[in-house]
């Protein structure tokens, strides 16, 4: 349900927001922060604040770390920690000159990139942002065992992409605002790395993988915001940074509270709540809350395009979807458009995707299907089927005496997976082939081991082909034990023939060590069609990022970042009436 937090913080947009009172029996710690130079964005409300919900609370503070990963902590990072770049709407970088003035790329053998830190940039408790910090944020994602968490543990990153290329990070002698990264391999997306960067002296004292556990004092800020206050499992309270060093936040606070359907939608349509980013997989888009919600006066409904996305997955030791044919049967078989209407409704821009490793709005996206496979084509698929040996009699495909009957793993029940699994099983039994539904506790290890023959997995998209290589758990946090440590290419290509996935492999080594992004993605995009030819999985669409807010609220939009909203919020407030 929504905190006192939530509701106290919304109110007249003329009015500071309140501090949070917690609940009987819980805690609150609320650190003092002195009052910062007004704004500079001259056209904003000053003295405004924003109630957010978002879906779910963190456990983990620590963006970086696998149990870390959830929106929530991304989310509330972007206002606090700093970062290198700037991933903006259309997958493109954009330098925090704030933080970084100036970058130089010198060399490619070696790969050299230098930053110039801007010399006022200083954490909240103080201490200077330096080398340190990149050094830190380094080893902690290099995923290099030399390197250690509190205790002598492993760290567990969410992700060692681009920095277990990096053989050295390291200050220039006599200028420590000058940040030297050295590669041993080249990578070309190299401008994803170092977003965000985090308080060295706060992780080596409380831990990487474990020691979040407090944004109040763990989440030391370089952004914008920090975090004044938390109400533990309820809501965060954010407020301007009096020691940051660029152009203030425009908000006076803003209440992060970690609440769902349906006390959001009500408290929305009432005038309680500020702005609400909503779950697709609790609210699909036909359901009758958003429709409310786009009706109520003063209200407005964003729908977009996700970094998540849905994939058939066919399992790498399924005896059964060894088989080429009827991989490509399922394939053809499968009306996407049809499951995306099922599923979600019709949201603006949600088409079924024709690429695995880019999201339509990065530049390297190419649709590899060349339009096919948007509608089912039984008749194809019946033709695949019986050059393959098999036979279809009353209504049961069979390959010799053994009828073909498949099971579907996934991870969670709800009204969106629900819509995806009864679509699925009535387009395969148009072509005679059974199919058995079933919720599993532990997806990523079935995953991993592929003893299954379709999943349901929701994955993260990016800019960088190769970026995000763990699948996404709806209601199931990615934990160090069912990271997997296999490239993004050979975890979506798990499905393919084995001498496809050679070719993938030797495909992905190429495109690692291409030099230019270009070069690059035309190397991914070669590896995606051919895992069309061999049929190794079926994307299926994005997930709609929806973002439901009050119209007194400007430069909100949930396009300000490819996931959502992110680093831009420092914009966000209440236009002035005079």
């Amino acid at each position: 349900m929504l905190t006192a937090a939530s509701t106290a913080a919304c109110g007249g947009s003329h009015h500071p927001a309140a501090t949070p009172q917690p609940p009987p029996g819980s805690s609150s710690t609320t650190t003092t922060v002195a009052a910062p130079p007004s704004p500079a964005q001259a056209n904003l409300d000053t003295s405004a604040s924003l109630a957010l919900a978002v879906p779910s609370a963190p456990n983990n503070w620590n963006p970086l770390a696998v149990g870390g990963n959830s929106a929530a902590t991304a989310l509330i990072s972007a206002g606090v920690l700093p970062s290198a770049y700037q991933e903006l709407a259309d997958g493109s970088y954009q330098l925090n000159t704030e933080f970084v003035t100036s970058v130089e790329a010198t060399g490619r053998r070696p790969q050299v990139v230098v930053y110039h830190l801007n010399p006022k940039a200083t954490w909240s408790d103080g201490n200077a942002i330096t080398a340190n910090d990149f050094v830190y944020t380094w080893e902690a994602d290099s995923g290099n065992s030399k390197f250690k968490d509190l205790g002598g543990q492993p760290f567990s990153p969410v992700s060692t992409l681009g920095y277990a290329d990096i053989v050295s990070v390291r200050a220039t002698a006599g200028d420590p605002d000058t940040v030297t990264v050295t590669f041993g391999a080249a990578f070309a997306d190299w401008k994803s790395l170092f977003g965000p960067i985090l308080p060295a002296q706060v992780a080596q004292s409380v831990g990487f993988d474990h020691g979040f556990t407090d944004p109040v004092n763990d989440d030391v800020s370089g952004g914008p915001f920090l975090v004044q206050s938390e109400v533990p499992g309820r809501s965060v309270t954010l407020v301007r940074n009096a020691r940051y060093w660029g152009p203030p936040a425009a908000l006076s606070s803003l209440v992060v509270d970690f609440a769902g359907p349906p006390a959001v939608g009500g408290a929305l349509m009432a005038g309680q709540l500020g702005a609400a980013l909503l779950d697709i997989t609790q609210v699909p888009s036909s359901g009758g809350l958003l429709a409310q919600l786009r009706s109520t006066t003063g209200l407005k409904v964003d729908e977009a395009p996700g970094a998540e996305w849905e994939d058939l997955e066919f399992g790498s030791a399924s005896p059964l979807l060894a088989d080429p044919a009827l991989r490509q049967a399922i394939v053809l078989a499968v009306d996407r458009s049809a499951l995306i209407t099922a599923a979600v409704g019709s949201p603006s821009g949600i088409v079924p995707l024709g690429n695995r490793y880019f999201l339509p709005q990065s530049a390297g996206y190419v649709d590899n299907t060349q339009a096919h496979y948007l509608h089912a084509n039984l008749a194809q698929a019946q033709r695949v089927l019986a050059s393959g040996g098999y036979a279809l009699s009353g209504g049961v495909l069979s390959k010799g005496t053994t009828p073909v009957v498949l099971n579907l793993i996934a991870g969670v029940r709800d009204s969106l997976h629900e819509a995806e699994e009864a679509a699925l099983v009535s387009d395969l039994s148009a072509i005679g082939i059974a199919v058995h539904v079933s919720v599993v506790a532990d997806l990523a290890g079935r995953l991993a081991q592929g003893n299954f023959d379709m999943a349901i997995v929701e994955r993260t998209g990016s800019s960088d082909p190769q970026s995000q290589p763990l699948p996404t758990f709806v209601d199931q946090p990615v934990t160090a034990s069912s990271a997997h440590t296999t490239s993004k290419a050979a975890q979506v290509a798990a499905g393919a023939t084995p001498a496809v996935r050679a070719d993938v492999a030797a495909l992905e080594k190429k495109a690692d060590a291409a030099t230019t992004v270009a070069a690059q993605d035309a190397l991914y995009n070669q590896l995606d069609a051919l895992l069309w030819l061999d049929a190794a999985s079926l994307p299926l669409f994005q997930l709609p990022t929806v973002l439901v807010y009050q119209t007194r609220y400007a430069n909100l939009s949930v396009m300000s970042t490819p996931g959502g909203l992110g680093y831009d919020m420092a914009q966000w407030g209440v236009p002035n009436r005079s």
